[in-house]
Parts: C-alpha cells; structure tokens; sequence
C-alpha cells in the first residue's frame, strides 16, 4: 500500500484497488517495449497502445463557473482536448499531461471498464458512472469539472476528512439529478497521480531532492513532467513530507508536541 499515515481502511482499500489497475497498464507498458521504468511515464502511449483510444483537440462548451480541460468520447474511443485551453497547455505542459491521465482513468475505470474482469471495484465504479454531456466541436462528449476536484485537494486536511464524511450522501443526491459525482472526480484525479507518479518510481527519485524546499520539489516535478502542485500532493499522500505551518517538512505535526514517558 503506497498511501501515507491516516487513511482509513476502507479508504486505504479504494486505493490500493485504483493502484494495481494503474501498476496493470504500466507493466504492460513495459512489456510492449514502450516505457524504460524511468520517468517520465509516457502518458500518450498508455492511451494509444495500452488502453487503444485517440487523442484529438476541439472547442468544449463551458458554463463562466466551470473549467473543462478534456472530455472523453466514450463511442468513439476518444479523449477530447479543450481547444480553449490550448494557451495553459503550451505553458503548463504538466497540466496537459494530467488532464490526460485524468480522461484516462474515465475510459479505463469506468467507461470502458469491464466490471467482470475488474471484480467488486468494477461493480462499484460502474454504479456510480453517470455522465453529464456538453457539445463539442465534432459533436457530444462526456465531461467533468474540475472545479470542485481543485478545491478539495486544496482544503486543509481535516476539511478534507469533513468532506469525506459528507461524501455518501453528496453522491446520491448528486447521481439522481445525473450529475458526475465527487467521487469519480477524485477516483480518476487519484489515477492520473498514481499513473504519472507511480509510488514506488517516486520514493526512489524523491531520494536526491529535499522535497521540503520548494525549487528542488519543483525540479523533482520536472523530472515527472507534472505541475509542482501534483508532486507536491503526491509526496504527501505517500508519507515522504507533510503539510506544516510553514510548508512541507519532513516529521508529521501532529506528533510534534507528544511527550514520552522517559
């Protein structure tokens, strides 16, 4: 299990079941020839050769209260692209790259999964898989804001736990006006990190920075080719830093001010 101190275990299961389905496409990745082990993950190849959809750029209508970066075509075997985002893609190719991975966790989780051959997480996700549409240049796809999924991940950690405890009832609610629903947000959010930041590749690279300094955190996240706020979230969820007053550093806070008895 690559997740840090503090996860419960039903959460911790959900996890470890989104995690061997990515360590799955990254060793076939491997066995094809396509990928060395080292980073960067290729991102376009695990969608091409691994999960055999296309990769194509049209304009995605959006609300003014709502960002939507990619789109999956489930019909056409299609990972859509903004084109009104092609200036953040340019700049940010850190973020192009995990709105990849983030479409791609829909096509392999729940889209074209086989609930079958994936066993009770299958069963799960595909319960829970009911997507809005927007129209799209070459017609309609299947979306997801990340609005809300970036504000979650930005909440402290005991805001997050309170939304946590919350989420059941946000998921029925939500899924009977046929709405995505905040878990799949964070189901595919959490396989595009765990794809583009495989644990055990990031432990052993984490080793030659100091991940609590903000420039060698940011040349770690280059070496993955994601943002500095992906890794950032990444080296946490596994346990190698922890969000302290001040930024990361590296003994968790809340053991901080404990006694010992001798």
């Amino acid at each position: 299990m690559s997740t840090g101190g503090g996860v419960s275990r039903g959460r911790a299961w959900w996890l470890d079941r989104i995690e061997v389905r990515t360590f799955q496409r990254l060793r076939e990745l491997q066995q094809r020839g396509l990928w060395n082990g080292r980073p960067p993950v290729p991102v376009e190849h695990v969608i091409e050769h691994i999960l055999g959809l296309s990769i194509s750029y049209e304009e995605i209508e959006e609300h003014p209260d709502e960002e939507i970066l990619g789109s999956f075509r489930p019909n056409g075997r299609e990972i859509v692209l903004n084109e009104r985002h092609l200036a953040t893609f340019a700049t940010s190719p850190g973020r192009r790259r995990f709105t990849l991975a983030h479409e791609a966790g829909h096509a392999d989780l729940y889209a074209l999964a086989d609930a079958t051959a994936q066993g009770e997480i299958g069963v799960l996700l595909a319960s829970k898989y009911q997507p809005r549409h927007k129209s799209a240049t070459r017609g309609s796809v299947a979306v997801v804001s990340l609005t809300l999924a970036e504000r979650v991940r930005r909440l402290p950690r005991d805001q997050r736990d309170e939304f946590y405890r919350r989420l059941c009832e946000a998921e029925r609610l939500r899924a009977a006006e046929g709405h995505d629903t905040p878990l799949v947000r964070r189901t595919v959010d959490t396989y595009a990190a765990m794809l583009l930041m495989p644990a055990d590749i990031v432990r052993v690279c984490s080793r030659s920075y100091d991940v609590t300094d903000s420039a060698q955190l940011h040349k770690l996240a280059q070496e993955f080719e994601v943002s500095t706020t992906a890794m950032r979230y990444r080296v946490v969820d596994l346990g190698l830093a922890y969000e302290g007053p001040a930024g990361l550093q590296l003994t968790d806070p809340a053991h901080e001010d404990q006694c010992t008895l001798f």
